[in-house]
Order: C-alpha cells, then sequence, then structure tokens
C-alpha cells in the first residue's frame, strides 16, 4: 500500500514531495510489534523520496508527514476522528 500511495503522489500534480512514516506507539525503534518493526525494516530499505520513520497519531493532522501507513484495523480507528 505504502509503494502504491507513494507512486501516486510521486505522479499527481502537487509541489509537495511524499514523505512517508509508519504509525507506531511511538517513534522509537524498539517499540511496537514484530509486524511493524518488520515493516519498518521493509520501509527503510526502499528508496523512498522521503522516509520519516515512525509517527505517533498525533502527527495525523499536522501535514508534515503526508503518507502515514498502517495496518486495517488502526487505520479504520483512524478514520474515524
Amino acid at each position: 500500500m505504502a509503494l502504491l500511495i507513494r507512486g501516486f503522489l510521486c505522479e499527481a500534480p502537487s509541489d509537495s514531495e511524499a514523505n512517508v512514516a509508519l504509525l507506531n506507539v511511538g517513534v522509537e525503534t524498539s517499540k511496537g510489534s514484530s509486524v511493524i518493526k518488520e515493516c519498518y525494516q521493509m520501509l527503510s530499505e526502499q528508496a523512498w523520496p522521503k522516509f520519516s520513520g515512525f509517527a505517533e497519531g498525533f502527527e495525523l493532522f499536522q501535514g508534515e508527514k503526508n503518507v502515514i501507513v498502517c495496518d486495517g484495523m488502526v487505520g479504520n480507528a483512524a478514520e474515524s476522528f
């Protein structure tokens, strides 16, 4: 999903560059489930325009990170805001 969104942002007419982050309970690499840690490793190895690492919930609406990736359950809860 992150690769799909990255591709869209790279092709969409916009002045902003994709700034990708992975939603987690903290920004430290020691926090999160094994799935989150594995995703972090995979995303950090990609040739992203910009991968910012982890994002916390309060960053969802700040706008600095314009692609925040999460699992389906967390995404369903976040979209209710």
